[in-house]
């Protein structure tokens, strides 16, 4: 829901004793002039202000750490599932990154265990904490932030992947997919002649507002979200703002359909009856909120639960 602020979140001390070793690397070879000596000394510099973009290696060389569920799908996705050797805690698809090694979670990462990796590329969701970031690039592996607000943006961000890991024509022909996926989606949406207003709970009454991915998602199915004219990303409405809107669709991420009717002033609204109160199952949840590639077969089956098939 709302981006929280990740601090706390690893002792600073432990944090930087998993650091310690991280420059224990080869020495250069001492120079054996002056001269030497300033040349050396120049070209660190200039590497260190250059940092430029790594070369894509080839099939096999790179070893990747996912600090992103979305992330972890992508690579799977584009057959980079063999270079992951890091996942995160709450990486459930597919079945197969079961088998690599969790790292723990994205807020709270065991550092330590994702050094001993030697990982050559860590890619992250835009939720990464800068603190831990750094300490990442100092000892040597590139961190790459996805960032992405719309399908477009996710579809981008998995060509990028692809040229990152080697795998661009994996990535090619998943982005055509989603594509294909897409153009469905604006074909049905084609034959609404009204769109439905709908407030997506998520928790708690926490929902998508403006600027949000889930919000974009909203749109692209066509429907009207009561939230987007909230001013914030992530608001939690009240009863009272829910009920005022009155909106046709409720859909409800976790509180159970009966706990949702007892609420009072809820039960006189359209969207608690059977057929526009929305319940979603753990996997169409998880597929809903995440840029990844299954996001537009999400958006396709949440479509098809508000205006039927």
């Amino acid at each position: 829901m709302k981006k929280k602020v990740l601090s706390s979140i690893l002792a600073m001390g432990l944090a930087l004793s998993c650091f310690a070793g991280c420059g224990a690397k080869n020495d250069a070879p001492a120079a054996e002039s002056k001269q030497e000596a300033a040349e050396e000394t120049a070209k660190s510099e200039t590497e260190k202000e250059e940092k430029a973009e790594p070369e894509a290696k080839a099939d096999g060389d790179l070893t990747v750490v996912s600090l992103a569920p979305s992330v972890t799908e992508i690579l799977f996705a584009i057959g980079a599932g063999d270079e992951v050797v890091g996942r995160t805690d709450y990486c459930n698809f597919p079945a197969e990154a079961a088998s690599v090694e969790s790292i723990g979670t994205y807020s709270a990462p065991n550092m330590e265990l994702i050094v001993s990796k030697s990982p050559d590329l860590v890619i992250a969701s835009d939720f990464i904490d800068e603190n831990i970031q750094k300490q990442l690039e100092d000892c040597g592996a590139e961190v790459y932030v996805v960032h992405a607000s719309d399908v477009n943006e996710i579809e981008n961000e998995i060509l990028t992947i692809g040229e990152k890991t080697g795998h661009k024509d994996g990535a090619e022909t998943v982005v055509e997919g989603m594509k294909a996926t897409s153009k469905e989606i604006e074909d049905k949406a084609a034959g609404i002649e009204k769109e439905k207003s709908v407030f997506f709970d998520l928790g708690s009454y926490y929902t998508a507002g403006p600027g949000s991915f889930l919000n974009n998602v909203l749109t692209d199915i066509h429907v009207i979200n009561i939230a987007a004219d909230t001013g914030e990303a992530w608001p939690q409405l009240s009863v009272e703002n829910i009920v005022s809107a009155n909106p046709d669709v409720y859909i409800s991420t976790f509180t159970p359909a009966d706990e949702l009717r007892a609420v009072s002033g809820f039960a006189s609204l359209e969207c608690m009856k059977d057929e526009n109160l929305k319940v979603l199952d753990a996997d169409l949840a998880d597929r809903v909120q995440r840029a990844g590639p299954r996001i537009v077969d999400a958006e396709k089956e949440l479509m098809e639960l508000i205006y039927g098939k």
